[in-house]
């Protein structure tokens, strides 16, 4: 998979694709592009509290077709806020990240 480098402004998204050797980052305008939009971040308590993060993926080919996927991943945190909150956080993001790279791939469900 080929992506616009200059596409690519969020940090957790640019480090996931930066460490997977089936992406690949260009500076060219013929390549496709991928943007993310957050869409919802909030604490959800049930059984435990739980960080939810939603987001939406697109991407932009080079013929313009856009093909867009929303990704919605929890991250467990501890009862006492702040606690771990930070460190959740960041593996949400990655998650995030990760997972909407994984649905944008080639290959992957439409």
């Amino acid at each position: 998979m080929v992506v616009r480098a200059g596409s690519i402004s969020d940090t957790a998204l640019r480090l996931q694709l930066t460490s997977r050797p089936d992406v690949r980052l260009v500076d060219a305008a013929d390549a496709p592009a991928l943007a993310v939009t957050l869409l919802g971040w909030h604490l959800e308590s049930a059984a435990t509290t739980q960080l939810v993060g939603i987001i939406q993926v697109q991407l932009t080919a080079v013929d313009r077709t856009v093909r867009e996927e929303v990704v919605k991943e929890s991250e467990p945190v501890s009862g006492e806020l702040p606690g771990n909150l930070a460190t959740a956080a960041g593996r949400l993001l990655r998650r995030l990240a990760s997972e909407g790279i994984a649905r944008m791939a080639p290959g992957s469900a439409q």
